[in-house]
Formats: structure tokens, C-alpha cells, sequence
């Protein structure tokens, strides 16, 4: 796991009901701190169900998904899509402009090219016609969007984060004060408590010795977002469309969930220079990037206090 969610405390005058489900191809779970069961988990399958028809417009492997529709959209056609796949791709131009480009959901596709399976020399083909660039995607009021180049968008490095903020949303709504909603162990979003803490227990550890404790953290409404190489060559860097090789793993804290997705992936681009000048400065913005993927040795920490 490369976000390890902790035991709750001891303090059960107010238990704390774990509901789990799955979606986007991992185990989603909400932990709520609430005195009656039944509204709880009412309110989870809300989310989870919220969270279903998020994975139904994101998913480009489902060919009526919003993000497919978009992918097969000829150049200069405009296309109404639903708020959330705008409000998402609306958020991703930030993180591109902000990473100078190295965040950038167009380059997600260019991991099918990395599969086992392909050889070396079709790979090298395909990538160099592969057309990559948010910037070839215009976003224009009343959720419509057109292309200037066929490119081709994968939203797996936001996705979850997004879904993951939008199901806390939720579940304020149904007045839940306490909980944590967690997508893979990989996104996380927390508000409020965890019985007899401060927030809720994270623990972040070593990627390659994971008897190793990199922090501890207690998130109380905050997000954490992580990424890493442990599942294998999956993270594109869209500048060269080549796999990362240089970072093993990187965590991100943030305000929101979606924030910390995007910035862990973009860490993972990004050489310490470039990662400390995104993330100093910026109040509740934190990281911690481990370099050297062969014995990930180099610690990289900004703004990772332990509260």
C-alpha cells in the first residue's frame, strides 16, 4: 500500500462503521465516526453510488463515456460533456500549466503502449505519432470542448482524487462531521476525526523496505495522494513518452483529493528543483519524493510535519 490507513483509537463511544466497494479497478472504502449504523450507511452507498456514475463518464473503456466520446471527437467538432468530466479535465489544466506541462492527462494513453507484450520497435513508432499537449484541448462555457489535435485523454492520474472529494462532498451532505474515504490506499481525503485522535492516522513507509516509516500523519480535513513504480512501468513523462525511471515513489498533501492525485503523479515528473519551487510557498501543500528507484535512498520533504 502506499498510503497505510491506520487503526481507528480506542475511544468507542462513537463507533466508526467501514463500508467498502469496488470501482476504477480498486477497493474504495469509507470509514464514518457516527453513533447511528443505519444513516451511515445510507450515507456511504450514496457515495459509492455517486462514485459509480463518475467511473461511467471517466472510464475510456467504456465507449460511451464522456472521456471516450471526447477521444473519438474529430478535430474543430465541439462537444457538450456532463459537468463532472469538465469540471475534472478544467482541473487538470491547472495542474498542466502549473507542472509546466509535466502533469497532463493526454499522456496517460501512452502507457497501453508499455504493456509486456509489445516489442521495443512498434513501441518507439507508435509514441513518436502518439499527439500529446492539454493544450490542444479547448474548454469553453456551458461544458463544451473541442480539439485542435487528435489527442487521446486518460484522466487515471486525477480521476480517483476527483472521485474520491466528491464523494467527502456527499457525505457532508448527509451531515456526516467525522470520516475518511480512501480510493486504492493511494487516495485519500479525511474530515473531522478518528476516535480519540486528532484526525485520521496515515502512516507513509518505504517503498522497497516497508517495515520502514517514512511519517506518520494525522489527516483532519485534508487529503493525501501518492503514486509510485511498485506496480510497474505505468507512469508516462509526456515530455518524452517515455516510462519514469528516476523517482520510486512520491506522496502529496493537499486540501483536496484531486490536488494531491495530480501533484503526486506530477512529483514523479518532476526533477527536486522543479518540486520544491511547486510546492514551498503554498500553505497546506506537502511532499515527500523518494529518488533513485534501484534503492530509494534520496528523501525529498517539504511541508511534512506530522500534523
Amino acid at each position: 500500500m502506499m498510503i497505510t490507513i491506520e487503526p481507528s483509537g480506542a475511544d468507542a463511544s462513537v463507533p466508526v462503521h467501514r463500508f467498502s466497494h469496488l470501482a476504477m479497478a480498486a477497493p474504495f472504502e469509507i470509514r464514518i465516526r457516527h453513533a447511528d449504523g443505519a444513516y451511515a450507511a445510507q450515507a456511504a452507498w450514496d457515495a459509492f453510488a455517486l462514485l459509480d456514475r463518475l467511473e461511467q463518464e471517466f472510464s475510456r473503456y467504456i465507449d460511451s463515456s464522456d472521456v471516450s466520446q471526447l477521444n473519438a471527437l474529430p478535430c474543430g467538432e465541439l462537444l457538450v460533456l456532463g459537468e463532472a468530466a469538465y469540471a475534472c479535465l478544467c482541473q487538470a489544466r491547472v495542474f498542466y500549466e502549473a507542472t509546466g506541462g509535466a502533469f497532463d492527462v493526454t499522456a496517460g494513453a501512452l502507457k497501453d503502449l508499455y504493456r509486456p507484450e509489445r516489442s521495443f520497435l512498434r513501441c518507439g513508432f507508435q509514441r513518436r505519432r502518439q499527439v500529446t499537449g492539454m493544450r490542444h484541448i479547448h474548454l469553453e462555457e456551458g461544458w463544451r470542448v473541442w480539439k485542435e489535435a487528435p489527442v487521446q485523454v486518460d484522466l487515471g492520474a486525477i480521476g480517483k482524487g476527483f472521485a474520491v472529494e466528491r464523494m467527502a462532498e456527499r457525505l457532508l451532505e448527509w451531515q456526516m462531521g467525522d470520516f475518511l474515504v480512501h480510493g486504492g490506499a493511494s487516495s485519500v481525503a479525511a474530515r473531522g476525526c478518528a476516535p480519540g485522535r486528532t484526525g485520521w492516522p496515515v502512516t507513509l513507509r518505504h517503498p522497497v523496505r516497508p517495515e520502514t516509516i517514512l511519517e506518520q500523519l494525522e489527516l483532519r480535513d485534508q487529503a493525501m495522494g501518492a503514486s509510485g513504480l511498485q506496480k510497474g512501468e505505468h507512469i508516462i513523462d509526456p515530455r518524452t513518452g517515455r516510462a519514469v525511471h528516476g523517482v520510486a515513489a512520491a506522496w502529496v498533501r493537499a486540501g483536496d483529493a484531486a490536488t494531491a492525485d495530480a501533484l503526486s503523479t506530477a512529483m514523479m515528473l518532476l526533477c527536486r528543483q522543479k518540486a520544491e519551487q511547486l510546492v514551498t510557498g503554498q500553505k497546506g501543500l506537502g511532499a515527500l519524493v523518494i529518488y533513485d528507484p534501484e534503492d530509494a535512498g534520496e528523501v525529498l520533504r517539504l511541508g511534512m510535519d506530522g500534523h
